[in-house]
């Protein structure tokens, strides 16, 4: 029988399995006061996949990509007057498989993470990850770090609700960290393709794979939620959210959410703080509808002190944290007792090892208005228009540079600024078995750096400067170097083809051009400038191409291939913290001798891999293979205080590696959860600078882990919970001749909840018990910090946090 076939249309983001969206369920907006800012959709939407096996069903071309093969079960909605034609109910499924080697992770994927641990921390379970930092919770920015496949984080295409944050790493120039968006506990799902970015996937480090970030969508009646938790270190985490319901008969739904976050150090003085809130606003027209988004946040951390392996062994592992609040005894080390003995080192070493405080201070704010529009059945669209904003002071005592108050060492501070203003555009159009996407993203974004250097007070005569400032106590920065500025513009089209050559056999073919242009570098008066130019970033054609193959509803097979290329690094000399960039280069010269030879990265990646369910079982598996071509290497040298970046390519290396999971259910009540995951990267040949030949053939890239097991179980009885989860690293590389390596990575969490069901008038309560890290291991969390040497020993881990708990108590009106 002829069935007339009805439009594709974009899925809502935040869309969740087991939840009925309605009409207003479709994504977010406005920001809000100082910046404007228009937001869309996960592109992930308009590549839809292919049909479940062999049951053709007429409505399935009305219904949101993301949902339509999200489980297994599933049952339609009647299409009435009062209906809206795209509902769907779907059962719950872990790790649903919307695309060809994409999934969709919901609530239930990251049961064990912590109140209040940051969005990146909320993967940590899933294969092909690793993610470390050096608390707990990940608060500081430069201390939390995330792998995926061999790419780094800032590497990822990484979007929330559907805004382009680019680089997301510590003190970035062209994006926003992630860690700073949102409130974790308003995250309803998280779009995974752990392999390549998609066309759709709008970012200018989509070297990997990519990751959106959606919140919840307002609900239709009025809630609130709060969260008290208490733990270890004067831990306080206190969370509410809420929503407005519909407002009036026709008025907007709002979601809002608000989290405060206070602790100590488990090690040394100082604290961690941070606030951060968001509101999601949604209206409905008979049209389609529009959506605003505003997120902010605030954060005060005190951080944590490098280590190397030669400072483990000499001072133990407690022995290496910041001297902070003890300054007369920096003051001694730094200053008269300089050439005297301090335990295995000089004073004067060890104060340069072991300065007497660091910190961060950032302020983030995104935000986007957004419209989701319905043309004709087959053809509908998203516009939308975002801005964004961060500031970040990045400081640690220097004992190489004296105060000018005469105290023997200041407070080096790094300010860095980025301002951005974007728009995205995408239409879907059904017709036939084809499913046609495309869209366009541009985005303009100004930066400023700068290093300042404050003065301390005498001895005596004041109190010192906070790492988390004010810095100005002692008047304005005497020693400003490397201030740099930026222009960088960006902008990608795409199209791409979904054919359902068979009821379950979908063929995914599309394209991405993409236009990164950035200038800028020094404008400092320095004694030697920094390094001033431009430098672009463009290809005409990045194809892709899938094959979805689902022969029943339980299992699918597929392929996936596409090459990607991102935009340069944008870094300032003497940053502080880890940067593959250009303008890290001594001087003039050598940036211009570099960028005669360099090329911007281009990546192509192949996957195979399917998944199976059988009830609550589950079992996936993949493999892949990666050849990443012209990769820009930083090697570092020196201490952190002056860091000299030596930067060139590889004109080819090689990732090769594969994933296996399965989920197995005991009895009725117990699933366990196991996970390999094996990845190698390896340099393909030799860094040549100048007339200097670093061996790197064959070498692994440092401070990924080769080997990664998960381990994990989930115990659900009616209002009882409890889950334990074991990560394990192995075979980590601290440099690139990979003669040194960090000891394994061994973690362990458990939870424990209860519910207490509403009575009458009297709300429901919720307890729960969280431990990090059961067994107390001394663990090695982010390795790299400040760029990896090219061999030897280097100033550049973190240590991971010891045994930690959290007791939360909360309820819902």
């Amino acid at each position: 029988m002829h069935t007339t076939r009805r439009a594709e249309r974009f899925p809502r983001e935040g869309q969740r399995h087991g939840v009925r969206p309605s009409s207003a369920h479709r994504a977010v907006g406005l920001m809000g006061a100082t910046l404007l800012s228009v937001g869309l959709l996960p592109p992930a939407s308009a590549e839809t996949p292919g049909r479940p096996g062999g049951h053709h069903d007429p409505k399935d071309h009305a219904r949101p990509a993301v949902t339509r093969q999200a489980a297994p079960a599933r049952r339609t909605v009647p299409v009435t007057k009062n209906a809206d034609p795209e509902a769907i109910v779907v059962q719950s499924d872990r790790h649903r498989v919307i695309h060809p080697n994409g999934t969709l992770l919901t609530r239930s994927d990251w049961a064990t993470a912590l109140t209040g641990a940051n969005p990146l921390s909320l993967l940590a379970t899933t294969p092909g990850v690793s993610y470390v930092s050096s608390d707990a919770y990940g608060l500081d920015e430069s201390d939390a770090s995330l792998f995926m496949r061999g790419f780094h984080m800032n590497e990822l295409g990484i979007m929330f609700e559907g805004i382009p944050l680019n680089d997301v790493s510590f003190t970035t120039l062209t994006g926003n960290n992630v860690n700073n968006i949102g409130v974790p506990d308003l995250i309803g799902s998280i779009y995974v393709s752990p392999g390549t970015s998609r066309e759709s996937a709008f970012s200018s480090t989509s070297r990997g794979g990519e990751l959106r970030y959606s919140l919840e969508n307002p609900t239709d009646r009025a809630n609130a939620d709060i969260t008290q938790s208490v733990g270890s270190n004067q831990t306080y985490v206190t969370t509410v959210t809420g929503n407005t319901g519909q407002i009036g008969a026709y008025g907007p739904k709002i979601l809002a959410g608000f989290q405060r976050i206070s602790k100590d150090k488990y090690e040394g003085g100082g604290t961690q703080y941070m606030i951060r809130g968001n509101v999601k606003v949604t209206q409905d027209v008979s049209w389609g509808d529009f959506s605003a988004f505003l997120a902010v946040s605030d954060a005060q951390v005190w951080g944590y002190n490098d280590l190397s392996n030669d400072m483990i062994s000499k001072l133990g592992w407690r022995g290496s944290d910041y001297l902070y609040p003890n300054y007369p005894l920096a003051y001694y080390q730094a200053g008269a007792g300089a050439a005297n003995a301090c335990g295995p080192y000089l004073c004067g070493d060890r104060a340069v090892l072991i300065p007497y405080d660091s910190g961060q201070v950032s302020q983030d704010w995104l935000g986007s208005l957004r419209h989701h529009f319905n043309i004709t059945h087959a053809l509908s669209g998203n516009i939308l228009f975002y801005g964004a904003s961060t500031y970040t002071d990045a400081s640690v005592s220097d004992p190489t540079t004296p105060s000018e108050t005469g105290a023997p060492f200041s407070e080096q501070v790094w300010h860095s600024q980025v301002r951005r203003f974007g728009g995205t555009a995408e239409l879907a159009y059904q017709i036939a078995d084809h499913a046609l996407s495309a869209g366009l993203w541009e985005e303009s974004a100004s930066s400023r750096a700068a290093g300042s250097w404050y003065n301390e007070p005498l001895l005596g005569e004041g109190k010192p400067l906070l790492a988390v400032g004010p810095f100005t106590s002692y008047g304005p920065a005497f020693q400003v170097e490397n201030m740099s500025a930026w222009k960088t513009s960006s902008r990608q089209i795409y199209l791409h083809d979904d054919w359902h050559l068979r009821p379950e056999l979908t063929l995914g073919v599309g394209f991405k051009a993409v236009d990164f242009s950035t200038t800028g570098g020094g404008i400092g008066n320095d004694d030697v400038p920094a390094p001033y130019g431009k430098l672009r970033s463009r290809n005409g054609f990045l194809p892709h191409l899938s094959l979805l193959y689902r022969p029943t509803r339980q299992d699918d097979f597929f392929v996936d291939a596409a090459r990607t290329q991102g935009a340069y690094n944008v870094f300032p000399r003497g940053n502080l913290g880890y940067g593959a960039s250009a303008w890290t280069a001594a001087d003039q010269s050598t940036f211009d001798e570099a960028t005669r030879d360099i090329k911007p990265e281009r990546d192509t990646t192949v996957t195979i891999g399917g998944h199976h369910r059988r009830g609550r079982l589950r079992i996936s598996y993949d493999a892949y293979f990666s050849l990443i071509e012209n990769r820009l290497i930083a090697a570092s040298v020196g201490d952190l205080h002056a860091p000299i970046n030596t930067v060139a390519s590889i004109p080819a290396s090689h990732i090769w590696g594969g994933d296996a999971a399965v989920a197995l259910p005991v009895g009725h009540y117990l699933t366990l959860n196991q996970s390999l995951s094996v990845s190698r990267f390896s340099y393909g040949g030799d860094l040549n600078v100048g007339d200097t030949v670093f061996p790197l053939r064959g070498k692994a890239q440092p401070g990924y882990p080769a080997i990664s097991l998960l381990s994990s179980l989930l115990l659900h009885y009616h209002q009882f919970q409890a889950g334990a989860t074991a990560t394990v690293y192995l075979d980590q590389q601290t440099n690139y001749q990979n003669d040194l390596r960090a000891r394994n990575y061994f973690n362990t969490t458990a939870f424990l909840s209860y519910e207490l069901p509403k009575h009458g008038n009297i709300p429901g309560l919720k307890f729960r018990f969280d431990v990090y890290n059961i067994l107390n291991e001394k663990m090695i969390g982010n390795i790299g910090v400040d760029g990896f040497p090219f061999s030897g020993d280097k100033q550049t881990m973190q240590r991971a946090a010891p045994r930690q708990a959290l007791f939360s108590i909360g309820t819902k009106f």
